[in-house]
């Protein structure tokens, strides 16, 4: 686990926030409910353009945190901006 999130760290530092994203979602394979993982994969993941990736990172997050807490306020907010500026479903016929 650690390992993956210090590669993902690495990369993250050198502007590749696609391998970051990718390591971290290693780590995530080995504890998939850390926190810590869970938030440095969903920023990886947005940074990188993958907004399906950092959504269910940040969905997974959320009930993690202490409900009415500072950092449950900022995953929402990430939530509620990611789902904004998801392009509109097409129209049903």
């Amino acid at each position: 686990l650690d390992g993956w999130r210090r590669l993902g760290q690495s990369w993250t530092v050198l502007g590749e926030p696609a391998k970051a994203s990718q390591a971290y979602e290693q780590a995530l394979a080995l504890a998939p409910m850390d926190p810590e993982t869970l938030f440095r994969g969903a920023v990886a993941a947005l940074d990188a353009g993958d907004r399906t990736a950092a959504l269910d990172r940040f969905r997974r997050l959320l009930p993690l945190v202490p409900p009415d807490s500072d950092a449950a306020k900022a995953v929402e907010r990430a939530i509620g901006d990611i789902e904004a500026a998801a392009p509109p479903a097409p129209a049903q016929q």
